[in-house]
């Protein structure tokens, strides 16, 4: 326990150097300037691991047989659809995600105060967790 709250206290105090520390956030905004991502990899990783997680496959084939008429002459069909279905508000929910994330991640790589602000916050929750789990019994 004692070592836990050690643990986040020092990740909070490094979270809390690097926010105020202007070179810091300098160097991090020249140095994520020039990345660049292939647009595939991305969405292969996430197609891989979703057609791969059991419980999303479970969890499909136990939602789906409670709207599912078996006395239908085609069941098939209709899982068909309801998939689409799924699979389009999936896919607008996710796009929405990661609009919001697309521009966060640039407001915060511009070096305002926004991300320095958020890094002490961060810290300052980090810190005050850590003594409270090293200080209580």
């Amino acid at each position: 326990k004692l070592f836990g709250g050690g643990y986040l206290a020092w990740l909070g105090f490094g979270l809390l150097k690097h926010a105020f520390d202007k070179q810091t956030a300098l160097a991090e905004q020249s140095s994520t300037d020039h990345l660049h991502h292939k647009r595939s990899k991305p969405f292969r990783t996430a197609l891989t691991i979703s057609l791969l997680n059991p419980k999303a496959i479970l969890f499909f084939i136990s939602f789906f047989i409670q709207f599912v008429d078996p006395s239908y002459d085609q069941p098939l069909v209709s899982f068909f659809i309801l998939g689409c279905l799924v699979q389009i508000v999936s896919q607008i929910y996710l796009a929405s995600v990661i609009s919001i994330a697309v521009y966060t991640r640039r407001r915060l790589n511009q070096g305002h105060w926004f991300g320095r602000l958020g890094k002490a916050l961060a810290g300052s929750a980090f810190v005050s967790y850590g003594l409270k789990m090293a200080l209580t019994s």
